[in-house]
């Protein structure tokens, strides 16, 4: 059986920048974690392809202090978000 891709998927968490970005930045982020599982999807053809679950650990924001801490997903309310204010 041939593996046909290989692709790396993963649920993102939210970290906590001190500084404003705004629509249109051009950022580049870098993860450290680990692989936490793998699947072989069979395409019907003789092929697979595997997909890894990441979950990162760390995450850097290039040229933007950041606390790396990771937070798990929540809700918050539009009204809370500070719309204009960078």
């Amino acid at each position: 059986m041939n593996i046909d891709q290989k692709q790396i998927k993963f649920k993102g968490g939210k970290i906590e920048i001190k500084e404003m970005l705004k629509n249109g930045d051009d950022i580049e982020i870098t993860m450290k974690g680990s692989i936490v599982s793998e699947t072989a999807s069979d395409n019907q053809d003789n092929s697979v392809n595997m997909i890894y679950q990441f979950k990162p650990l760390t995450i850097e924001v290039k040229d933007h202090e950041q606390d790396t801490e990771i937070k798990e997903e929540e809700s918050i309310p539009l009204g809370d978000i500070p719309f204009g204010l960078y």
